[in-house]
Formats: structure tokens, sequence, C-alpha cells
């Protein structure tokens, strides 16, 4: 019987992405065809009439199809919780990579602005901030004559 059930749903989504398929051929069709008809304002009407119904069967087929894949989800959800935490692990993952190589082309164009500025490279960072000297971050050494900002004189 679960076999059914299986059967039955993947013949439900082929159907559907049957059904998905053949409405985006009827929206590609009505730009398409040539028929040598003269265009007319009664022929434009009805051009306009079967682009407006193809567009509306293509919107409500992907619409069920974004339900079956919902479903599924929930369905992977409550039978294997465990898959969706490694699926955001995963994203995860990738996130922290993506924006690790972010951070690393910014770094890349600082040190390319600082040598068109002929400032020296900045060394090893802390934090984020590079150690010019004695280990303190750049923003935070005082420079001599100067005093810090919001320092209470």
């Amino acid at each position: 019987m679960a076999s059914d059930s299986h059967s039955n749903l993947l013949s439900h989504n082929t159907n559907l992405v049957d059904d998905f398929e053949e409405a985006f051929q009827g929206i590609i069709s009505g730009f398409t065809k040539e028929d040598g008809l003269s265009h007319t304002q009664d022929n434009k009407e009805e051009l306009r009439t079967d682009a407006e119904q193809n567009v509306a069967k293509f919107i409500e087929v992907a619409k069920q199809m974004e339900t079956f894949f919902l479903q599924r989800r929930m369905q992977i959800s409550v039978l294997k919780p465990e898959q969706l935490v490694k699926e955001d692990c995963t994203e995860l993952k990738q996130e922290l990579a993506r924006k690790d190589e972010l951070i690393k082309k910014h770094y890349e164009k600082i040190s390319i602005w600082l040598n068109m500025l002929g400032e020296p490279q900045p060394g090893p960072v802390a934090n984020g901030a590079p150690i010019l000297s004695e280990g303190v971050p750049a923003p935070l050494q005082q420079q001599p004559g100067n005093t810090m900002p919001f320092q209470h004189r």
C-alpha cells in the first residue's frame, strides 16, 4: 500500500511536470506562431486573451508544483528531521565560505588601494584590525600628540 501511494505521488508529479511544460509551450507558441493574418483589432484582442489564458494556466500549474514540493519537504522533515539539519549545516558552511571569499577580496582591494596611496601594507590582523606595533590593533593605537577619541581631559 505504501508503494501504491509512492507511485501515485510520482505519477502525479510527472503529470504536473507535463502540465507545466505544456503551459509553458502554450505561452511560447503564442509569441512564435505565424498565422499570416493581418493584425486587426479583433485579432489583437484574441491574441491578448489567449496569452492571458496561457499565462494564467502556467501560473496555476506552477503553484500546484510548488505545493507538491512543499508537501514533499514537509514529509521529509517529519520522517527524517536530521536531513533538514544536514541541509541547514551545508547551507551555512557554503554561506561562510562565500563570505570568507568576499572578505578576502576586500582585503586584496584594500591592499591595492594602500599601495596606490603609498602607505605601507598592514601586517598581521587581529579581530579584523591590522596589528601595527606592540600587538595593539591599529584603530586602538594612539598617535603621538593625539588623544584618544572620547578621552576625558
